[in-house]
Parts: C-alpha cells; structure tokens; sequence
C-alpha cells in the first residue's frame, strides 16, 4: 500500500464545518466570554449566526460576535418573545472580512442586558478555510 500526500492546491477551499454555541444563561450580565481561543480553531469564515429566546422579560438582548481585539463581525438584537429566532447581521468593520486567524480568539459579548431573566441560545456557524 502506498501513501500519497495531498498538494494544496488539491484541498477544497472549504473543507470543513463546525459550530460554536454560547447559551447566555439569566443573570448573566453584559460583557465578553471566549468561544474558541486562539490556536484552537482553523482559519475559518463566519456562515451564519444565529439567536433563540428562551426567556424574555421587558427588553431584548443586543449581542456581537467579535475578534479577541474587540473589532464586531457580526451582530444581533435578539428577539422580543420567546421561541423567536433572529440572523447575526454579519458586517465586518471597514477593511476587515468575517474571517478568523488560526491566532486570533473567536468572542461572544453581550452588549446590553435587556433584562436579566432573560435567556437565550446563541449558534454560529463557520467553514475552515486555507
């Protein structure tokens, strides 16, 4: 039996998917939590991101999905009742694209606490790239 190697050229541009989850629990308050550090994930473009109410009570959550450096690549208003679904928005800053290094942390921030009984799930779907 002989074992070839692969060129790069000859590896798909996408060859892989996975999903991170964050599930932001009551209580939880605003501020940043580390989905996937640096050095723990592959170059990856973010797909899809994604919100599900669990919990609502008065106001809506605000969320982003972030680079470890705090710059926003994608953001959500969640929504105002429960079982409500909402799109990341996915609009990177100026000069930047939804693409994560292999060196740099993937980042979830809440940025407004809507209410503090308020829960949901937060999914957000990437593609490894080369």
């Amino acid at each position: 039996m002989t074992i070839s190697t692969i060129e790069e050229n000859e590896i798909p541009e996408h060859f892989s998917i996975f999903t991170l989850v964050h599930f932001r629990k009551p209580a939880d308050g605003t501020g940043t939590v580390i989905l996937s550090a640096a050095g723990h994930h592959p170059k990856c473009r973010l797909v899809k991101g994604q919100s599900v109410v669990l919990a609502y009570s008065t106001a809506a959550d605000v969320a982003a999905l972030e680079r470890g450096s705090g710059e926003d690549v994608a953001t959500v208003t969640c929504g105002a009742a429960i079982g409500i679904s909402a799109d990341f928005t996915i609009a990177p800053a100026a000069g930047t694209k939804n693409v994560f290094e292999k060196n740099e942390d993937i980042v979830f921030n809440l940025t407004t606490d809507g209410n503090a009984a308020n829960a949901d799930i937060f999914a957000f779907t990437f593609e490894s790239i080369h």
